[in-house]
């Protein structure tokens, strides 16, 4: 296949790769707005559900009113019972009492006052007798009015009574209805927020599968742009972020650099020693490195111009560099060629040049690609910034 060809579907595949990166991104965001309703939601229930509680705790106050209410009730039913039954008792002494009486006295009216007379020693006998049978009189009167008097009484504790009964039935029933009802509210509150959260976790998982499935494209596309892939998209993005973590410089800025320079370490450039180092100071700093790291100086590739590795930095400022580089990356020897030490290196350069200050970092990357003749180099930093951009929306 002719080399046009297969570079003009590569960038089909390319640009169909990013335009399902574009609909999976606005499908997460349409998803996180759902989970953030959601939550809004979630959230809302969550304070009627306190505020529920707090309707919860008066009522349960109320509920203990009312029970110490039927309480109340209930004993004052056991005393007034307890009373009837008394009144019941001595109306029945006071029956057996006045039977007793009536008794007497029927048997005093069966003699006549003359047999009295004729049968008693003395008038004072029959005097004494006359009284007696007043004194029964009078004990049963008043026998029969006490009687009287407590079954009237009974009558109004019986009344009382049913009257207690009543109020006890309704506290009751109040009682029950209140504890249904207080107990189906909060059953469906938290029913509810149950579903919500339930909602919302369903969200954040499809949020989570989409964004892998975005991911996973653009290792697709890191793999279509580069034509061959020494390192995976996370484990680059990985590289960056601890570059970004140890120098302060936005990670970002240090994966679209690098992603510019050489594809992320793919093309290293066609420039070979002695030819494309013009600087005599730079070829002796090449043949430095690669007899410390032990490469062959004519086989190691270099770019049009010297520069090494996927940073493409010259020599001379990577040997500059070297020692912040090693103490950063906690080993004795780095490597301009190892992508994680040129992570390190791009970041370290950028730092040097005030990229850890957002008002600085176009400067800084017009020096990275410039040197002195940085302030022309407006268009490097404007790329940089665009692909950056690209990878912050990626989640970098």
């Amino acid at each position: 296949m002719p080399v046009w060809v297969k570079a003009q579907t590569t960038d089909a595949e390319i640009a169909d790769k990013q335009q399902e990166i574009a609909e999976i991104t606005e499908k997460i965001a349409e998803l996180d707005a759902k989970r953030a309703n959601t939550a809004a939601e979630a959230d809302a229930i969550a304070i009627a559900l306190e505020r529920l509680k707090s309707t919860l705790r008066k009522a349960e106050l109320e509920l203990e009113k009312t029970t110490v209410a039927v309480k109340r009730v209930q004993l004052d039913q056991k005393q007034t019972q307890q009373a009837a039954e008394e009144v019941t008792q001595s109306i029945s002494e006071k029956r057996t009492q006045l039977m007793s009486l009536l008794r007497q006295l029927y048997s005093f009216e069966q003699e006549s006052f003359v047999r009295l007379l004729f049968d008693s020693q003395s008038l004072s006998d029959v005097l004494l007798q006359r009284n007696a049978y007043q004194i029964l009189q009078e004990r049963a009167v008043k026998v029969i009015t006490d009687m009287h008097a407590e079954e009237k009484k009974l009558e109004e504790q019986k009344a009382k009574l049913e009257e207690q009964e009543g109020d006890l039935g309704e506290l009751q029933t109040l009682l029950s209805a209140q504890k249904q009802e207080l107990a189906s509210q909060k059953t469906q509150q938290n029913q509810f927020l149950q579903e919500k959260k339930e909602k919302q976790a369903k969200f954040e998982q499809l949020i989570v599968e989409a964004q892998a499935a975005r991911e996973e494209i653009n290792q697709q596309i890191f793999t279509l742009e580069s034509g061959r892939v020494k390192v995976s998209l996370k484990t680059a993005v990985d590289m960056a972020k601890f570059a970004g973590s140890v120098t302060g410089v936005r990670p970002a800025i240090i994966m679209a650099v690098l992603k510019i320079e050489t594809g992320v370490g793919t093309n290293l450039g066609r420039g070979v020693f002695p030819d494309n180092i013009p600087l005599v100071k730079n070829r002796d700093a090449f043949l430095r490195i690669t007899k410390k790291l032990g490469l062959d100086p004519y086989a190691t590739p270099i770019s049009r111009s010297g520069a090494m590795g996927p940073a493409q930095i010259m020599p001379t400022t990577w040997e500059g560099m070297e020692p912040r580089i090693a103490q950063l990356m906690k080993k004795p020897l780095v490597n301009p060629y190892e992508l994680s030490d040129a992570f390190v290196a791009t970041a370290v350069f950028l730092a040097d040049k005030g990229a850890t200050t957002p008002v600085k970092e176009a400067e800084a990357l017009q020096r990275y690609v410039g040197g002195k003749y940085w302030e022309s180099q407006s268009w490097y930093s404007a790329k940089v910034m665009a692909v950056a951009k690209e990878y912050e929306q990626q989640g970098l």
